[in-house]
C-alpha cells in the first residue's frame, strides 16, 4: 500500500460569515493553552502523535481554515508501514516533525497505544478525514485540497 499525506491549503480571507461550527464546550482548542496540541502528543514507537479525535481534528482545521492568517500547514497519518520507514529515513522524520498535525490512521498503532499508555483516543484515517473535510466545504467557504503521495497510477 501506498502513503499519503493531506495538505490542506488556506483559502483567502473572505467577509462571508463561516460556515464550521464552533467546537464543542470543553473540545480541544487550537488556542487553548490548556488544551495545546502540544499537551496532546503521544510519543509512540518514536513518532510523536497528537491524541485527538476525528470530530477535533475537524474542528481544528475548520478554525485553522477560517484563520486570517495563510499559514501553511499539513497532516501525516502513520500507520504502521510509516513508523518502520521513520526509523531509517531522516527527510520523512523530518517532515513528520514539522507536520501541524499527526493523527493514528492505523488500528495497530491506536491498540498499541492502549497497551503502552497513554492511549490515543481513535483511529483517524486519512481516508475518512478527507471526505469529512470536504463536507465543511461550501461556496462562501471553498477548500483546495491537495493530496500528495502513493505510487504512479495510484490515482488515474
Amino acid at each position: 500500500m501506498g502513503s499519503s499525506t493531506t495538505v490542506v491549503q488556506v483559502p483567502k480571507p473572505s467577509t462571508a460569515s463561516p460556515t464550521c461550527e464552533s467546537p464543542p464546550a470543553g473540545a480541544l482548542s487550537t488556542t487553548s493553552p490548556a488544551l495545546s496540541l502540544a499537551d496532546r502528543r503521544r510519543s509512540l514507537f518514536g513518532v510523536e502523535i497528537h491524541a485527538v479525535t476525528m470530530a477535533e481534528a475537524l474542528h481544528m482545521i475548520g478554525a485553522w481554515l477560517q484563520a486570517a492568517d495563510l499559514t501553511c500547514r499539513y497532516i501525516v497519518t502513520p500507520n504502521v508501514q510509516h513508523v518502520v520507514k521513520l526509523q531509517n529515513h531522516p527527510q520523512l522524520q523530518d517532515a513528520y516533525q514539522h507536520a501541524t498535525l499527526v493523527v493514528a490512521d492505523g488500528w495497530p498503532l491506536v491498540t498499541a497505544s492502549r497497551w503502552l499508555g497513554p492511549p490515543l483516543p481513535e483511529r483517524v484515517a486519512g481516508s475518512d478525514l478527507v471526505p469529512n473535510l470536504c463536507e465543511l466545504a461550501s461556496a462562501a467557504a471553498p477548500i483546495r485540497l491537495f493530496l500528495l503521495g502513493a505510487a504512479p497510477g495510484v490515482a488515474d
